[in-house]
């Protein structure tokens, strides 16, 4: 299962999808998530899709575990660097009634992740070594 978060204000300003990258959240079993991030468009304009190389854990993502007790709710954990010392973080998510968008929300902040469908054989092409 992967969503992604939706970015569509950026493919049509080429100077801000330049600078812009689509992200992504791919869960795996036991726990395990993977949190990506992918340019919108290269230096020539070209839209860059999702390839399978890039659900590569290997590829300096952030790593991260995730518990769901109830189908719905999800809290995604892990660890943020910064100002020479880190911080344990768990960000609170929620599915919503159709599956199909997962939403994060602190306050007046909101973020709409959208479930996007990839090829099955992706689901499992890389092995999980964390």
């Amino acid at each position: 299962m992967i969503y992604t978060l939706d970015s569509k204000d950026a493919l049509n300003d080429d100077r801000k999808a330049l600078n812009s990258n689509n992200k992504y959240i791919k869960f795996y079993k036991n726990g395990r998530c993977l949190i990506l991030s992918i340019p919108i468009k290269d230096v020539l304009v070209d839209l860059i899709s999702l390839k399978i190389e890039d659900l590569s854990p290997n590829n300096n993502y952030n790593k991260k575990y995730f518990y769901n007790s109830n189908g719905k709710d999800i809290q995604i954990e892990g660890f943020a660097y910064g100002a020479g010392q880190g911080h344990y973080v768990i960000s609170n998510y929620t599915i919503n009634n159709v599956g199909d968008s997962l939403i994060y929300e602190n306050g007046a902040f909101k973020i709409v992740y959208k479930k996007e469908k990839i090829p099955v054989n992706w689901n499992n092409a890389y092995g999980i070594d964390w």
